[in-house]
């Protein structure tokens, strides 16, 4: 773990952002925590076939490296589900980090930490929600927030993954990491064993349940059944146009609506209310190789995505 990364850091960062919210710092601890806490009573209703009381979200990811692209980049990101009363509530962010590096994410308003992100080395950071029947009694653990952000202050590749790798895992997930010198590496984590994933002809996806990890009981999928096509379907899709994908056809496929409104861009239940219903926050795109990000404040069929550079 990084060692600015403490359980002291966490909190202090917790206090002022409650401070200059004015907002209960529990509530603040809630949010940022949330990882933590919800999984375990995912994981228990997955088992157990309890009522939901609201409709579960997921992300769908994608890597692409420089030759599947038409301007020779590397790129990666997701969509970025949740419940719809999120919606509107996300920022993105450019923060000086320890040991000069730069980070440019998008955040959840009050988190600690990016969803996803890059950095001034060039790492990159996309995710995906897993459930293991290890999600019910998590270890404790560094939370998933400090875990992405051990992730995104690494200066190598190689520490990327080691800070990914850290154990003890609270959550189960799929990080996908990336560098803007051509590498991309998925990784399916569960509290004490990890696969790995690799791009194959230059493209790699990701939905909500385990690929590549046998003898694990996957539970997500039982929730969220969609999540067994869309990171197929985004990969048939994106290996489509391998060699001449270009920005505006990244964000046609993070706009698809097969199987709506169960679909890689995600508008679940409409008749239910926001607090209650799923949906597509945003789509990302982080292009690795001129460090920028771009994101639809809200679903990427609905709004325009908005391009960000972490050198200006």
């Amino acid at each position: 773990m990084h060692e600015v990364l403490t359980q002291d850091w966490l909190l202090a960062e917790i206090g002022a952002i409650a401070k200059f919210a004015e907002m209960d710092v529990l509530d603040v601890a809630l949010l940022n925590l949330r990882f933590e806490i919800g999984f375990p009573l995912m994981a228990k209703r997955a088992t157990r076939g309890a009522p939901q009381s609201t409709e579960t979200d997921g992300c769908t990811s994608f890597g692409l490296l420089a030759e599947t692209c038409a301007d020779g980049h590397v790129k990666l990101g997701q969509t970025l589900d949740g419940i719809a009363a999120i919606a509107e509530n996300l920022v993105v962010i450019k923060s000086a980090r320890p040991g000069g590096l730069t980070v440019l994410g998008l955040h959840e308003a009050g988190s600690v930490a990016p969803s996803v992100g890059l950095n001034s080395a060039g790492i990159g950071l996309a995710y995906n929600s897993l459930i293991s029947p290890g999600c019910e009694n998590p270890p404790f653990g560094l939370p998933f927030r400090l875990r992405v952000l051990a992730i995104l202050e690494a200066k190598t590749f190689a520490e990327a993954l080691g800070a990914a790798l850290t154990r003890p895992r609270p959550t189960a997930t799929h990080l996908l990491v990336g560098h803007r010198d051509g590498e991309l590496v998925g990784l399916e984590l569960t509290q004490e064993n990890a696969a790995y994933i690799y791009p194959e002809g230059g493209v790699l996806t990701h939905a909500n349940h385990f690929e590549r990890m046998p003898g694990t009981v996957s539970l997500f999928e039982r929730l969220l059944p969609d999540s067994i096509f869309r990171g197929n379907r985004m990969r048939r899709l994106l290996t489509s146009r391998t060699g001449s994908i270009d920005d505006r056809f990244v964000e046609a496929v993070l706009q698809d609506h097969f199987s709506f409104p169960f679909s890689i861009c995600h508008h679940g239940d409409e008749r239910l209310p926001s607090d209650r219903r799923a949906a597509t926050l945003a789509g990302i795109v982080l292009d690795l190789t001129s460090f920028s990000l771009a994101a639809s404040n809200g679903p990427p069929c609905r709004q325009q995505f908005e391009r960000f550079s972490l050198q200006q």
